[in-house]
């Protein structure tokens, strides 16, 4: 009998080493993305310094050399939200693309 408990409880063990780990979900896709300020929406870069559009622009590409140097625009667009406005950079680093948010909401438009 004692052997019979052993030999379940090994194969027990064995058998959960054999489990496949779960496909990723969105959550965890969601939670990568939102590894770097700015990868999400909710996560929007702002730049407290900026005053007009000018700046603004400048501020947006000063932020990006500085927070990812090996990466070039891909593309700009504007998106607008909840009455928020942002800029939407996609960014291609190492054959990567991603997002970068900027809430643009308290410059843009103003000269």
């Amino acid at each position: 009998m004692r052997f019979l408990v052993l030999g379940v409880t090994l194969l027990a063990f064995a058998l959960a080493g054999c489990q496949s780990a779960p496909p990723a979900s969105k959550a965890a896709e969601a939670e990568s993305l939102a590894a770097y300020p700015g990868a999400t929406i909710e996560t929007a870069v702002i730049l407290p310094d900026v005053t007009n559009t000018i700046d603004g622009v400048r501020a947006e590409h000063a932020y990006t050399d500085k927070h990812f140097p090996n990466a070039r625009w891909s593309s700009q667009s504007l998106l607008m939200d909840k009455g928020r406005v942002y800029d939407v950079i996609e960014l291609v680093e190492n054959r990567e693309k991603k997002p970068l948010y900027f809430d643009i909401s308290n410059w843009f438009g103003k000269m």
